[in-house]
């Protein structure tokens, strides 16, 4: 007996040295239990929301529409009564007790109530009341209130100018927008193809989406990407699609009820011929590859033959996008020069559109950009009214900045159609990596409200163009690629096809972007203007490079702090240090030692990064992508390695002062004859 208490004692003492020696993992256990508990705790009861009598959040709008729903199933399964208990007239006191309770008499059978007196009825009415009560769940802050603990007032205030929409977004869940409603009839998606065509696989996931989300119509730029023959040859990309799968592109968009428009570049924007040596001879001014002159012959023959061969794979379109904006070079050739610009101009244009329409019987549109400065009896001298259609364009969130109401007006009188062209990505910054869809939103809700106010004005308006720009011109840069711009495009696409934004539109952008746990996220474009947070557990085609955004903002941002401490920030591994080998190796090897976790980091993400971005692009395109944006911070944690590493290597060092590495200036002279006096 006695060995085996003192075996017990023996495994006690153990146990409790064991637990003793792991304290500190188990106080961290019961540490990271602790945060935990109240996350789950904060997050999922909000303060200001709390929860409805059913227990369920009203927060969200798809727990709105779900608690509705409930209700209506139940009211309307329940017979109502039918029983009067009381035919006198009742007093104002009776009325309000009356309307208290009414929830609870609709929702009862109607032989609750059968064997009571009246007096029992509103008895048993209060006590339900009050036991229903009794059980409701409390906010945090009823709970707070309760355990006398005292409510803040740090409320964070709204900026003046986007208050009224950011007090929308924060009862997007509870009201809808007063907002006019305008459809624009037809709804196109512009796909700008510039040096990055996305794999024909990408096209065929996206195009059923985009159908759900509210396009009829493709806007399709395909610039060098167009499989281009003959004398144009040269013009195409190495990577451009080719004939059969342009077809293929348009039997997709064909089975899916979208139009497919083609935009082809015939005066500005033509980088991506004028660059070749072979075309070099039609530029207005020589060393600018821009614009074409003209006045030169050869030029009208080349764009012809390029209409020719876009309109021979299109033949069922009923309108061609010819371009025309943003022609900055122009009249300043010699020949051109004896001309006024907006002749210059508008003779071209007609000249282009009237072989348009006579050959291939369509109706050509135009960027509007250059026609704001010129006058009505100018445009109609031209007959440009009659052969072309106009597509106003700006992407700021005020719309009358650059198409005021003045500008309408003049346009009704020449013109008896518009288009429209609003923007989803590539507005913003020329090498942004995911847009902002809050500015995206505020700009296509804008031209909803312009083509609500002017549409009488006019015929009518043809439609609306949703713009994703890929480049802001054949020689930039790529800007945001079109996965990661999909959330943005989805969200404004829906808004543009019911005519608002309310709050039906988030709940159906998580439903066709295959989000998981929407009840847990809502709309907060205010602080979320990305929406990595609100859709950052979805699986929609691409949803692997929008993430990527994501990491790749985390991962940059830490590395420009890492960066700017050691060679800015802290004083042993600067410039000076460098140019004169100077410096502490002790103090040099505690600047370097996160450099491995750094580093690491920046490798996974750009592994990750490739294998996202090959699931849609051709390994050009993802390789432009990955020098862009993640092998400059490669090169300069090299650098930083390098340059520690042989810093490191000093055993001995000079005496001070330190060779000169900067010439100074001679010191100013001094007239002594002054002193002397």
């Amino acid at each position: 007996m006695d060995k085996m208490r003192e075996n017990f004692k023996n495994s006690i003492h153990i146990m409790v040295m064991s637990i003793w020696r792991r304290k500190y993992i188990l106080a961290s256990c019961a540490i990271i239990w602790a945060v935990f508990y109240l996350y789950l705790h904060y997050t999922t009861v909000p303060e200001d929301t709390g929860y409805s009598s059913s227990g369920i959040s009203v927060k969200h709008p798809i727990d709105i529409e779900f608690v509705n729903d409930r209700l209506v199933k139940q009211t309307t399964k329940l017979k109502p009564i039918t029983k009067v208990i009381k035919t006198s007239t009742p007093s104002p006191k009776e009325n309000k007790l009356i309307t208290e309770n009414a929830d609870l008499v609709q929702t009862l059978p109607s032989d609750h109530y059968k064997h009571m007196t009246e007096e029992e009825i509103r008895i048993h009415q209060l006590n339900e009341k009050l036991e229903r009560e009794k059980h409701r769940q409390k906010s945090v802050r009823e709970k707070f209130s309760e355990k006398g603990i005292k409510q803040t007032s740090i409320q964070v205030k709204p900026k003046s100018k986007s208050s009224g929409y950011q007090a929308e977004m924060s009862n997007v869940s509870t009201s809808t927008t007063e907002e006019p409603t305008y459809i624009p009839p037809l709804r196109l998606v512009h796909f700008d193809l510039k040096g990055a065509p996305p794999k024909i696989t990408y096209f065929k996931s996206i195009f059923p989406l985009l159908k759900f989300a509210g396009a009829n119509g493709i806007l399709m730029e395909y610039e060098d990407t167009f499989p281009f023959w003959g004398p144009l040859a040269p013009i195409a990309a190495e990577n451009a699609y080719k004939r059969k799968q342009i077809r293929y592109i348009l039997e997709l968009a064909k089975n899916h009820d979208l139009i497919v428009i083609p935009l082809i570049q015939t005066f500005g924007h033509l980088e991506f011929v004028l660059k070749l040596p072979e075309f070099k001879h039609l530029r207005e001014v020589e060393d600018i590859p821009q614009s074409v002159c003209p006045t030169n012959n050869n030029t009208l023959a080349m764009v012809k033959m390029m209409v020719d061969q876009v309109m021979a794979l299109h033949s069922d379109s009923r309108w061609l996008h010819i371009g025309c904006d943003e022609v900055y070079q122009l009249g300043q050739c010699s020949r051109c020069s004896r001309y006024d610009r907006n002749s210059l101009f508008l003779a071209y244009v007609r000249k282009v559109a009237k072989y348009i329409r006579e050959k291939h019987n369509v109706t050509p549109i135009i960027w509007d950009d250059m026609l704001r400065h010129v006058t009505v009896p100018e445009m109609n001298k031209y007959e440009i009214g009659s052969l072309v259609e106009p597509m106003a364009w700006t992407y700021v969130e005020d719309v009358y900045l650059f198409l005021p109401s003045s500008l309408w007006e003049k346009y009704s009188q020449v013109f008896p159609y518009m288009w429209s062209a609003s923007a989803f990505k590539g507005a913003f910054g020329e090498t942004l990596t995911v847009p902002d869809a809050k500015r995206h939103l505020e700009n296509n809700r804008a031209w909803l409200q312009v083509m609500n106010e002017y549409n009488g004005e006019f015929s009518g308006f043809r439609g609306l163009a949703v713009t994703g720009w890929q480049r802001y011109d054949h020689f930039a840069a790529l800007c945001e690629l079109l996965p990661a711009a999909l959330p943005s495009l989805v969200l404004n696409l829906l808004t543009v096809s019911q005519g608002q934004f309310n709050k039906e539109v988030f709940p159906r952008m998580q439903e066709l972007l295959e989000c998981s746990s929407r009840a847990h996220y809502h709309l907060d474009l205010e602080h979320d203007p990305y929406m990595w947070r609100a859709l950052g557990v979805c699986f929609f085609p691409g949803s692997a490079v929008f993430r990527i955004t994501l990491r790749h903002n985390e991962v940059t941002k830490s590395l420009d702090k890492y960066i700017n401490d050691i060679t800015v920030h802290k004083g042993w591994m600067t410039e000076y240090n460098l140019n004169h080998n100077f410096s502490s190796p002790l103090r040099v090897q505690e600047l370097l030692k996160d450099f491995s976790y750094y580093n690491s980091s920046l490798n996974m993400l750009q592994e990750a990064a490739v294998k996202a971005l090959r699931e849609i692009y051709d390994d050009d395109t993802v390789s432009e992508w990955i020098e862009l944006n993640i092998y400059p911070y490669v090169k300069e944690m090299k650098r930083i390695w390098e340059r520690g590493q042989r810093l490191k290597k000093y055993q001995t060092w000079p005496r001070r002062p330190l060779p000169r590495f900067v010439d100074l200036p001679p010191p100013p002279s001094i007239d002594m004859g002054i002193v002397a006096s």
